[in-house]
């Protein structure tokens, strides 16, 4: 029925909740979840400039909190594919 799902997350309390979902979605007919999270540039602004430094670390921060959703879904024999895009949120 729904054979693949976007899953766009914040880390937030919300958004984890909707990971506790991802067992329904298997029953559902879900064979793949993309997941989604969006970094925003203002996050590497500094005072002066862009940090690429700050950049690079929040990226590997998603990376790392992106993996614990993907180790629950490889668990129920989902396929996923991970995107982390640079910009606006509710843009992206």
């Amino acid at each position: 029925m729904f054979p693949r799902v976007l899953f766009p997350t914040d880390f937030s309390r919300h958004a984890e909740r909707v990971v506790g979902c991802l067992d329904e979605l298997k029953l559902a007919g879900t064979e793949e979840v993309v997941l989604l999270h969006v970094v925003e540039p203002e996050e590497a602004i500094g005072w002066d400039s862009v940090d690429e430094g700050r950049l690079v670390k929040r990226k590997r921060e998603t990376e790392n909190r992106l993996a614990g959703i993907r180790s629950r879904l490889e668990a129920l024999g989902v396929r996923d594919r991970t995107r982390i895009e640079m910009g606006i949120p509710f843009q992206e």
